[in-house]
């Protein structure tokens, strides 16, 4: 029943297609991206990998010196609602909204001073995370600055899952650990979609990006919310120049 209920909701587009125009009025940006403007002068052509509506590239707009912001994201309906939010605020700087896939973007090579993917790349199983890694990697300049998050698997609301899919694993090895689904309800419709993650540990993430190429910078767990015990792992790191 856990095997069938993973690949019945796996399909993390259909999920946000639904959630679509709501998704934007309840995410902000978090203080984390301010990491990516320590070198302010280079940071001016930015991509939000997996942006959803593009709250955390909007946050990278307003805290860095940013000439572009590219928001790309697979479903349609999410970035709508991010054009139809940002555009008219925007006192500086331009955000452009995409269309695409993180595990073949449509940009060229070493377009972009820094990519930022925030809570994204844990909706990826692991090769299509390295593959999304690799594309995040050719697509920075050298010695730009790569900035991921992922959502921990130590947390509080995530526990019941764990001790089921361990006690599955036991039963069954082929049971895979660390996937869960998450609701989110939309009451307009009167129910709630649910959401496919796979919840990475702080030390995967680390390792998916020195297997990659890149120079981890820093590490650490992050604590988006003030009042809520959510945390989310984080890698700021660097691209070699060849």
């Amino acid at each position: 029943m856990l095997q069938y209920l993973l690949r019945k909701y796996a399909d993390i587009l259909s999920a946000y297609e639904v959630i679509g125009s709501r998704y934007v009025y309840t995410r902000k940006y978090w203080d984390l991206v301010k990491l990516v403007c320590f070198n302010k002068q280079r940071i001016k052509y930015v991509l939000d990998a997996g942006s959803g509506p593009c709250n955390q590239g909007y946050g990278v707009l307003n805290l860095c010196n940013t000439s572009l912001i590219a928001c790309l994201d697979i479903s349609n309906e999410v970035l709508k609602s991010g054009k139809l939010n940002y555009l008219g605020k925007l006192s500086k700087g331009l955000m452009e909204f995409i269309a695409g896939d993180l595990r073949k973007m449509p940009f060229r090579d070493e377009v972009f001073d820094s990519v930022v993917s925030i809570a994204t790349l844990h909706h990826l199983e692991a090769n299509d995370l390295l593959t999304a890694l690799r594309e995040i990697k050719r697509v920075t300049k050298s010695s730009g600055t790569v900035l991921i998050s992922t959502w921990s698997p130590w947390q509080i609301r995530f526990i019941l899952w764990l001790i089921i899919s361990y006690i599955c694993k036991v039963i069954n090895p082929k049971i895979p650990v660390r996937r869960v689904l998450v609701p989110w309800k939309i009451k307009r419709l009167k129910r709630k979609v649910l959401r496919y993650y796979v919840l990475y540990t702080l030390s995967e993430i680390r390792s998916f990006i020195k297997e990659v190429g890149l120079k981890e910078v820093i590490s650490d767990i992050y604590t988006p919310f003030k009042r809520r015990l959510v945390k989310n792992n984080f890698v700021l790191a660097l691209k070699h120049e060849d």
